[in-house]
């Protein structure tokens, strides 16, 4: 069960590490647009001040560096924008393993929750999204688990009574400790 907590752990790992790399490169692409917009208002700028002083054009020179930083950016925006797009779409493969996953978690549970007591209720938890506020407890003969799943997995669980339970306290080492303890002779008899 470690290994497969120490897992599952890496993956959300990754999962935020690449969350993080999209928020990155989106702020990147912004800063590349931004840069351009800024270059191109520039260039404005001088021709109309350049026409309407019947000033000389610019030099040469200057157009062509004005020329080459608006390209460099264009071509920085350009990369950003795709780099983003590749960083969203293999975020999305990332969190549909995760939520795979999460799936396949759940229906233990639910076959779990079938062999001993158990209710589903709902229970919040400090900087959780409200929609993994659903939490089902199974009593075991060594002792209190519980799962928390997500609203859209709840149909999972609709055998079980809606019920307010008390917490025993245990943490995540202590439920596969307990889990783990079961035993043949504490089998439910079919």
């Amino acid at each position: 069960m470690t290994t497969t907590k120490t897992e599952e752990a890496r993956r959300l790992a990754a999962d935020i590490d690449n969350e993080m790399n999209v928020r990155r490169m989106t702020a990147l692409a912004h800063e590349a647009a931004r840069q351009l917009c800024t270059l191109a208002d520039e260039v404005d700028r001088l021709t109309t001040e350049n026409e309407a002083q019947d000033w000389e054009p610019l030099p040469s020179t200057e157009r062509e560096e004005l020329t080459a930083r608006a390209a460099f950016f264009e071509e920085a925006f350009g990369s950003a924008v795709e780099e983003q797009s590749r960083l969203r779409t293999e975020n999305e493969a990332l969190r549909a393993r995760k939520d795979g996953a999460y799936l396949e978690r759940n229906q233990v549970v639910a076959a779990l929750s079938k062999c001993f007591p158990s209710v589903r209720t709902r229970t919040a938890i400090e900087g959780w999204s409200e929609d993994w506020h659903g939490c089902v407890y199974i009593e075991l003969p060594t002792g209190q688990v519980s799962w928390h799943f997500h609203d859209s997995q709840e149909y999972l669980f609709d055998h079980l009574p809606q019920q307010r339970i008390e917490w025993d306290g245990h943490d995540t080492p202590e439920k596969y400790r307990r889990l783990a303890a079961i035993d043949a002779t504490m089998k439910v008899k079919l």
